[in-house]
């Protein structure tokens, strides 16, 4: 069973890279290791009802491809996203705890962007396109409710992979990311279009 203690090693640890996330997306509190805590605290709460999985299921699952029909059904979904091996290995290799705690971090960060647009006289509308044209939305690319297409949400797997493309593209202005980003839609319709081009 997973230890939830009152602050772990693994707890500290997570509460000062997470604060260091927070603190770029502009922590309004000025207090990005508070917030983090708060987030972790919400992530523990959340992680007790996922299973405890061994330290080595990411090659299980990928063990399981190979012979089970619902696990290759399942992975087959995401390999049509660009999902790799490398992919499952880092998400799935992950603490569960981290893996909650690195999606409300997201959330929090999008709320907080969308916050200070609105704000700054954004409307509402303006605010949701700004938001999925500046951060790219992890979550079930099955749910089409409210998005359609190459906007839907994008595998929780490709969240390292996109983060370390984001950082070097985006910011190499001879890369042609950024350009190719005021030209899409939203940022998941540019890392769509990057990854079956064999950029991402």
């Amino acid at each position: 069973m997973w230890p939830f203690t009152r602050e772990s090693a693994l707890e500290r640890k997570l509460v000062q890279f997470y604060a260091g996330m927070i603190e770029t997306c502009g922590n309004p509190t000025g207090d990005a290791k508070r917030t983090a805590r708060e987030l972790l605290a919400l992530a523990k709460k959340q992680a007790r009802s996922d299973p405890d999985l061994p330290p080595n299921f990411a090659d299980l699952l990928l063990e399981r491809e190979v012979t089970d029909d619902s696990t290759r059904q399942m992975l087959a979904k995401k390999r049509a996203e660009g999902v790799t091996d490398a992919d499952i290995k880092w998400w799935w290799g992950l603490d569960k705890l981290e893996r909650r705690l690195l999606i409300l971090v997201d959330d929090w960060c999008r709320l907080a962007a969308y916050k200070k647009d609105r704000a700054e006289g954004l409307s509402e509308e303006q605010a949701v396109a700004q938001l999925r044209k500046s951060f790219p939305i992890f979550g079930d690319p099955d749910d089409t409710e409210n998005v359609k297409g190459d906007d839907r949400a994008l595998p929780f797997e490709l969240k390292e992979r996109v983060n370390l493309w984001a950082e070097k593209g985006l910011l190499d202005e001879s890369s042609g990311t950024a350009a190719r980003l005021r030209s899409a839609g939203s940022m998941n319709a540019l890392i769509r279009n990057e990854i079956r081009a064999g950029r991402l």
